[in-house]
């Protein structure tokens, strides 16, 4: 929810080996076998809305809105859905410290998520010239601007818990609303 500024997910990590860590590596969207595989349960369940049965494959980020510096011929609106394995990419978030999991502690690792980012470092994407896309030659320049969506915000130790390492991963979105309402600022000038 946009209009939420304390928007926050948790994922839980489980059975975590015990070790020093220096930072966190995910991938954004689904490895190529998963995505090529047809319709699966759980979180790929179709009914999330993120398969696309025309190509086989599942939609990796979606993004509705609309802005006033898109075409009026668009009624103004922005569609983006970025799926296709190609556009799968690896994140890798360096910590500022050693990350430490031993068996007396749980840590907790705070994700900052800045949606302005997917338009505007290293591409730059005018809502005025791209405000749909829909195939890899149009969202790729979306694609390319992933790696700087994340950044760690914070890593804090717990005591053990349930006598399993784990670690908290806390994505904060806390910069979309302020993105949302000011889109036509930070983009329609672009």
């Amino acid at each position: 929810d946009a209009g939420d500024t304390n928007t926050t997910c948790k994922l839980n990590l489980n059975n975590v080996p015990v070790d020093d860590y220096t930072s966190i590596e995910f991938i954004l969207g689904i490895d190529s076998v998963r995505n090529k595989s047809g319709a699966q349960s759980g979180d790929l369940d179709p009914s999330k809305g993120m398969y696309w049965a025309w190509n086989q494959g599942y939609i990796f980020m979606r993004f509705f809105g609309y802005s006033t510096a898109a075409p009026l011929n668009s009624s103004h609106n922005i569609t983006y859905e970025i799926g296709e394995s190609k556009s799968a990419r690896t994140i890798v978030l360096p910590f500022q410290s050693n990350l430490s999991v031993q068996s007396s502690n749980t840590p907790k690792v705070y994700l900052k998520t800045n949606l302005s980012e997917l338009f505007k470092n290293p591409n730059t994407v005018s809502f005025n010239f791209l405000n749909s896309a829909m195939t890899a030659k149009d969202f790729q320049p979306l694609v390319d601007n992933y790696s700087d969506l994340f950044t760690v915000s914070e890593i804090t130790n717990l005591p053990y818990m349930k006598n399993r390492c784990s670690i908290f991963i806390i994505f904060l979105s806390t910069t979309i609303a302020s993105f949302a309402q000011k889109a036509d600022d930070i983009i329609g000038n672009w």
